[in-house]
């Protein structure tokens, strides 16, 4: 994407970070997010004439209007969202007021103001793996919010506008993610702690998801759900590896409120619907006749990498050696200059 104005909601996080290092050089980007701290450390990590705030919350669709109206993107990311499995559990009515309603003040934002965005050309809204067959309130708001964003690619005032959604597996250079929380828990001296000896998951980085997003609007068409096709691992497997490295213990603590024992990016019932395009599954809107002939399901639990595999993958990634504060970044006082 070169000379584009691009919007993000919820820009201030891992993903949102991930982004602006990829795009802000070519590109004018809206930072949309309601901690005006974490505003602060990503303007002076970037210090880039191409980046620009807003303080706000995608509960108030005024201020969505207002924002989205005075900066005409051409392209609209949906970032925002809780993602936390258990804290969604425990406040169902939080999450859908911002994983759905806040995702329908956008989209209903952008259908009331149309006639004033006179640049915009692609909506995108990014989703999870937790989506498909959801077991969880995070899961459950997300796939309602994958159908809202489909339906409004069937509005007519709105043919000129690409809805795309993509759909995201754990991403492990990313906070709140399962490296994250090992390394916190070496770095306090604590057990290792894992919730079944036989739960997967799939994997990917955030540069992963960058490339999704932009292959997405790039190749995708109004109404469709884009999947990549990634790698799986036993979260076990993970555990052992830095159990090894850092000479910790392991301790199963038990399935948490909504988690599930395998995450899936497909589902049967998806897929007579899905189109597999070598690197990546396409799931046409529910409203399509295009289907196919044979259902499938593309799960975490088929083609898991061995141990050995996994450990060569991560330090691949140099991810093994990386400290917490490579995940969740540098306080403003870590970025703040001192006067000369």
């Amino acid at each position: 994407m070169i000379d584009q104005k691009i919007l993000i909601f919820g820009g201030s996080g891992s993903l949102g970070k991930s982004l602006i290092k990829r795009l802000h050089s070519q590109n004018r980007l809206l930072i949309y997010s309601r901690d005006e701290a974490k505003h602060w450390t990503i303007k002076n990590e970037f210090q880039s004439p191409n980046l620009s705030f807003k303080v706000g919350d995608i509960r108030d669709i005024d201020r969505i209007k207002q924002v989205t109206t005075q900066f005409d993107p051409h392209t609209i990311l949906m970032a925002a969202a809780l993602k936390q499995v258990d804290t969604c559990e425990l406040s169902p009515y939080e999450s859908v007021q911002t994983n759905l309603l806040g995702i329908h003040n956008i989209l209903a934002a952008v259908e009331q103001t149309v006639g004033r965005l006179k640049s915009l050309r692609a909506v995108l809204m990014v989703s999870t793996d937790k989506a498909c067959a959801p077991a969880n309130v995070y899961g459950m708001s997300k796939a309602l919010s994958e159908r809202m964003v489909a339906s409004f690619s069937r509005y007519e005032n709105l043919n000129h506008i690409k809805f795309v959604t993509t759909r995201y597996g754990n991403v492990l250079d990313s906070r709140g993610s399962i490296i994250p929380l090992f390394r916190n828990q070496i770095n306090n001296e604590d057990n290792l702690t894992v919730t079944h000896p036989e739960m997967t998951r799939f994997m990917m980085t955030l540069d992963d998801s960058v490339d999704l997003i932009l292959t997405a609007l790039k190749e995708g068409s109004t109404g469709e759900t884009w999947v990549p096709k990634i790698k799986a691992m036993k979260i076990m497997d993970l555990a052992n590896i830095y159990a090894k490295l850092y000479h910790k213990q392991i301790v199963v603590s038990g399935i948490r409120p909504g988690e599930k024992m395998h995450e899936a990016l497909v589902s049967p019932p998806e897929s007579i619907r899905t189109h597999d395009i070598g690197s990546h599954y396409i799931i046409k809107s529910s409203y399509t006749s295009d289907t196919q002939d044979k259902a499938f399901e593309y799960t975490s639990s088929q083609d898991v990498l061995t141990e050995e595999a996994l450990e060569r993958f991560l330090q691949g990634l140099n991810l093994l050696h990386q400290d917490i504060e490579d995940f969740v970044g540098k306080t403003i006082q870590e970025h703040i200059r001192p006067f000369k």
